[in-house]
């Protein structure tokens, strides 16, 4: 028996009507979205996306308007004023000038410490101490060392500092901070984990010590101020015994980088695109104005190496600075600025020298084609300490400022010997007073 032909169903008509129209419908919007020029999307690392305002976040066939062939052309033009405006992304020019300042070590010592404690609310607070100082410290950037671990599960101590440090960092107009010091990682990578993280929290940048290796890839330690992109990056000379042993025991050599790494980083991060290479390194002898041998030798390579500015710290006293004249591979002359040591801006030590330090200030020049000029001043400063009910108190002040109200005939003797150290110091190096 022969089977009945069967037609095409109203169902299976409609499905391929309904076909047709999505496919003319999906035509139509990318002709809209495209115009009378193709679009020029140009997608750049630092651009995550491409912003489309305006557009219906859900559009469905009924949505779009049928045209006849006489307005196909003019069709689109009104929907892509009407529906879509795509936002054109172009890389910003390359260059320009930017303020930097570096500041001497902040360590949160034992009597710097007691001075900031209050029995009546049993709680710290530093935000003083650095009140004083903090319109100098004020840039486009600024940074300065930190010699102080912040471990909520540990006592603290000359080593350990309350968690409000970071509230007197914050208010004192800082940036970033510099972790990498021979004592880091003391109490392994947990202690060295809770200060970053509590510095992050707080909103400062920290280099120097790192929780992955995420965090101490070079890519991650350039920030762009303005239209340049800056570099920071910070060594340690070396770890203390207890250090070195945890860290071979973790494994987790990324954690505190060596000055040793230093010459292979400063090519990769100007591969990266940095337009100025800053070195920050703790480094020298403790409690010395003289600048070592090994130091000066150091910061030969460094700059052999391609760095545009070296800011050392760890003698805690106030070295001198000086340009490196260097003809880099194919005759490329090459100019460094070189800081030694900017002193210790904060401790609880009254030796010689250590009352003193300087806030070091960059002037960054660079043109279209990349090159930089650096020009520099400084500014002295002066730890006062004066007598509060039973404590010493203590505040950061310019040492060639206003003397403070109620400051002592002593400290100001003081304050005016700390600004002539400074200025006997650098008075042959490449800077000015400020």
């Amino acid at each position: 028996m022969r089977r009945k032909r069967r037609g095409i169903s109203a169902g299976t008509l409609f499905m391929l009507l309904a076909t047709c129209a999505v496919l003319g419908g999906t035509l139509w919007v990318l002709r809209t979205l495209e115009g009378d020029h193709p679009m020029d999307l140009r997608l750049a690392e630092q651009v995550g996306s491409i912003t489309l305002k305006g557009l219906t976040p859900e559009l469905s066939v009924e949505d779009i308007p049928l045209i006849s062939e006489g307005e196909e052309k003019q069709a689109p033009q009104e929907a892509n004023s009407q529906r879509a405006q795509i936002a054109i992304v172009t890389e910003p020019p390359r260059g320009g000038e930017i303020d930097l300042t570096f500041a001497g070590t902040i360590a949160l010592e034992t009597n710097v410490r007691q001075s900031g404690y209050y029995s009546d609310s049993k709680r710290y607070d530093f935000s003083d101490i650095l009140s004083l100082i903090a319109p100098d410290i004020r840039s486009d950037y600024a940074f300065a060392p930190v010699e102080n671990l912040i471990v909520p599960s540990a006592q603290v101590s000359d080593l350990i500092a309350p968690a409000e440090l970071t509230g007197m960092l914050v208010s004192g107009q800082l940036d970033g901070i510099g972790f990498g010091f021979s004592k880091a990682y003391d109490k392994t990578y947990d202690g060295l984990s809770d200060t970053v993280l509590h510095a992050q929290s707080a909103g400062l940048d920290v280099f120097g010590a790192y929780r992955n290796e995420g965090e101490a890839g070079i890519s991650a330690q350039i920030r762009q101020i303005g239209n340049v992109k800056v570099a920071f990056l910070h060594y340690t000379e070396s770890l203390s015994t207890t250090g070195s042993k945890a860290v071979r025991k973790d494994g987790r050599t990324y954690a505190i980088p060596l000055l040793e790494r230093a010459e292979q980083d400063i090519p990769i991060a100007r591969s990266l695109g940095a337009d100025l290479v800053v070195v920050t390194v703790n480094w020298g002898t403790a409690g010395k104005t003289e600048v070592t041998k090994t130091q000066k030798s150091v910061a030969q390579r460094l700059a052999a190496a391609g760095a545009d500015l070296i800011v050392g710290n760890g003698p805690r006293r106030v070295q001198t600075l000086e340009k490196l004249e260097l003809t880099l591979d194919g005759g490329v002359k090459h100019t460094t600025l070189c800081a030694y040591s900017l002193g210790c801006l904060l401790s609880s030590s009254t030796k010689a020298g250590a009352l003193q330090s300087m806030l070091l200030h960059v002037h960054a020049k660079v043109d279209a084609q990349g090159a930089v000029s650096l020009s520099a001043t400084y500014t002295p400063t002066f730890l006062w300490r004066y007598k509060q009910e039973s404590l010493v108190r203590f505040r950061v002040i310019a040492a060639n400022g206003q003397v403070p109200d109620g400051m002592s005939e002593d400290q100001q003797k003081k304050m005016t010997a700390a600004a002539s150290g400074v200025a006997g110091i650098v008075k042959d190096a490449p800077i000015t007073v400020r």
